[in-house]
């Protein structure tokens, strides 16, 4: 699996970045690192893929991905269904991307095939002449914010009147307004930020949106909750400052299990971009 972007004007690639499942958080932290790297972009046209919009599904939702796009001012534009010409570009990348970089080369391991596409993308990105560029470079096109202020990506704010923060119980349970969800036994002892409205609860922890569900009472809700609200398990309030960072999601799999090290997992390129999750950029 792979996220691509491009950036529409000079086809400068500015993310290429490989992962073994299509997962919201790691296609988010993608995108977030092209905008910390490149700039803020006017624009970011996605398909309607679910990591990139929650447009469609019933109720509408939004997720991470359409909010970094809304908190940062930018301008999220979808594809009409079935019109892949309105991709043609990123789409044109792919094909080079797959013939020029081989895609059915076998790698050891997820960080030895990032490491050679990094390899590849440098010299697409720097040396290789591009027949829509007038045999230019996209790297002699792209300018990131040259000549003036490059604006910056902002960090989640989360200290208004809708958002109250609860931590997360060992049996992986959150507690609002006596409303118990379960949002995972990995994100236990965490810091879970929850946006309140008037129909549903939004449960995130860092910048992952983890669950929303319809919310089943009325009124007013606790900031913070006290320990002994809910019997067994621990919950605080949280402080100010980012949220507290998971390290066992790193190791363990959604239900605690160990997960295979990517050492022992073959990387087939050939499958893994079978499916590519891509957005492009207009400055």
């Amino acid at each position: 699996m792979a996220l691509t972007g491009v950036d529409d004007h000079s086809r400068f690639c500015v993310s290429a970045r490989l992962m073994t499942r299509e997962r919201t958080q790691a296609v988010c932290d993608g995108f977030s690192s092209a905008l910390k790297t490149y700039g803020l972009p006017s624009q970011v046209l996605t398909d309607n893929g679910k990591v990139f919009t929650g447009r469609f599904a019933q109720p509408p939702v939004e997720v991470l991905f359409d909010r970094i796009c809304r908190e940062n001012g930018i301008d999220h534009i979808l594809t009409q269904p079935r019109s892949p010409t309105t991709t043609g570009k990123i789409e044109r990348f792919h094909r080079s991307l797959r013939v020029e970089f081989n895609t059915r080369q076998v790698f050891r391991n997820l960080k030895t095939a990032q490491e050679a596409l990094d390899e590849w993308v440098t010299y697409y990105n720097t040396q290789r002449p591009h027949q829509s560029l007038a045999d230019c470079t996209p790297e002699s096109r792209f300018q990131a914010a040259v000549g003036h202020e490059q604006r910056q990506l902002r960090r989640p704010e989360r200290s208004g009147e809708q958002w109250v923060s609860r931590r997360v119980a060992r049996n992986g349970i959150v507690c609002v307004d006596s409303q118990h969800v379960s949002v995972g036994k990995n994100y236990s002892g965490s810091t879970c930020d929850v946006l309140v409205t008037d129909g549903l609860f939004q449960f995130w922890v860092g910048n992952e949106l983890l669950k929303t569900v319809a919310r089943t009472s009325k009124g007013e809700i606790r900031k913070s909750m006290p320990k002994a609200q809910c019997r067994g398990d621990e919950f605080s309030g949280s402080d100010a400052g980012l949220p507290k960072q998971i390290g066992r999601a790193a190791t363990e799999g959604r239900h605690g299990a160990p997960r295979c090290p990517l050492s022992q997992v073959p990387l087939k390129l050939a499958q893994e971009l079978r499916q590519l999750g891509s957005f492009m950029l207009a400055q």
